[in-house]
């Protein structure tokens, strides 16, 4: 570790955002960075710490990002049940549990108007003019 970080932070730090991203929760991420700190300078302690940091902040967007989908999924799966009860199907249910948040807002915009469930999974063209 010494001659690394006297070296070459570059690697110091490649190996850590490794490290942190092979984890599999056998130990926690602190508990890495705990070990490592035991062998840097404090400059480079600093610089390790805004790494853990920005981990950190990308869990936490991940999560938000995918809190809200899974919210925006339900509402969907709601919406079609309660507007084409009798046509709902497990094909459909997995469409909207596997699309996307900007797929899922279109579909729930569909509803609203849709005559069939077919209606809020048709593709619209594009008109040609």
């Amino acid at each position: 570790m010494q001659k690394i970080q006297s070296e070459d932070f570059d690697i110091l730090q490649a190996c850590s955002q490794y490290l942190f991203e092979i984890n599999n929760s056998v130990i926690s991420r602190q508990q890495i960075l705990e070990e490592i700190q035991k062998h840097l300078t404090p400059k480079n302690r600093k610089l390790i710490m805004t790494i853990a940091q920005a981990f950190k902040e990308d869990g936490r967007k991940e999560g938000l990002q995918e809190g809200l989908q899974e919210g925006q999924a339900t509402l969907v799966s709601k919406l079609l049940k309660f507007r084409f009860p009798r046509a709902v199907t497990t094909k459909y249910l997995k469409m909207v549990n596997r699309a996307d948040s900007d797929t899922l807002s279109k579909w729930a915009e569909k509803i609203l108007n849709a005559k069939s469930i077919d209606d809020v999974f048709s593709v619209t063209r594009p008109l040609h003019g």
